[in-house]
């Protein structure tokens, strides 16, 4: 019985470290929610291969290691935006959301058409109560990622909430 309960913890680990293909999430739905705040929907794996890697240390709550990945990768690949988004959205799930949005512009000033960083910004600006800008970050999201369901519902909850005088 040991050694089941010992074999089943080395595969549980192993599935987190061994590499995803391109084709597969590597990320359950249900996980993605809870933990990082992604859509529901959202498509893991459009997402570049080290950004995966850096949510599964998330997911097992290694954070300390998910955010030393991501330095790593940002010295890495000094031209990507991604390593800036990956850190954005860490950062938004400490509550850190002013670092959240320093990291999205860091992003942006690497590629301005990234969808997902303007929606991480609307994230942010709604988590400061600034329902304004939030606006205007997921119209931005929309602008560069067209029908991207997430920005466009939270758009609409947040407009809602304008009108309402919320």
């Amino acid at each position: 019985m040991k050694y089941f309960i010992l074999l089943s913890l080395v595969m549980a680990c192993f599935t987190f470290l061994v590499p995803v293909s391109a084709q597969e999430s590597s990320l359950s739905t249900d996980t993605v929610t809870s933990s990082l705040g992604w859509p529901l929907d959202y498509d893991f794996s459009s997402l570049p291969k080290r950004a995966r890697q850096i949510y599964r240390f998330w997911e097992v709550k290694n954070k300390q290691k998910a955010f030393h990945e991501v330095r790593s990768w940002m010295k890495d690949e000094k031209t990507s935006p991604y390593p800036w988004l990956v850190g954005a959205t860490l950062h938004f799930q400490e509550k850190r959301y002013k670092k959240c949005l320093k990291y999205c512009k860091k992003a942006l000033k690497k590629k301005t058409q990234i969808g997902e960083v303007y929606f991480w910004r609307g994230r942010a600006y709604e988590a400061l109560k600034k329902p304004m800008e939030a606006a205007n970050e997921y119209r931005a999201a929309l602008y560069a990622k067209q029908e991207f369901q997430p920005a466009q519902e939270r758009l609409d909850r947040v407009l809602a909430q304008l009108e309402g005088g919320l």
